[in-house]
């Protein structure tokens, strides 16, 4: 993968790190455990995301934006059957908790493209 790619999903996790830690410190291991999962969420759909873009079947400028929706989707799906995981198999998770730091990684893979 990219170096840059690489920093991204480093910094979602180092992120997904920092905000489980407060909320473990502020609310609890239930909260922390929900910020984890929603950050692990955003951190593997993104370099799997990552790694996908950067499989392309040709050269050309058309190759490499095909390839970059299909990250796009598998993105999406990754997203939404981790979702259902969780919400089918942790019956205790706290919504709030597992939404925000899931949106956090993605705020970090935007700010982290738009700085570059």
């Amino acid at each position: 993968m990219r170096p840059k790619l690489v920093q991204i999903v480093v910094l979602q996790v180092g992120v997904t790190i920092l905000i489980s830690l407060v909320l473990l410190v502020i609310l609890g291991a239930e909260s922390a455990l929900s910020a984890v999962l929603g950050g692990a969420i955003g951190s593997c759909t993104s370099g799997i995301a990552a790694w996908r873009s950067l499989v392309t079947r040709g050269n050309t400028p058309r190759h490499w934006v095909q390839a970059q929706y299909a990250a796009e989707r598998l993105k999406f799906v990754g997203s939404i059957l981790c979702f259902g995981a969780v919400f089918a198999l942790y019956r205790s998770v706290r919504g709030p908790e597992l939404f925000l730091t899931y949106i956090a990684t993605l705020l970090v893979y935007w700010a982290a493209l738009v700085m570059d």
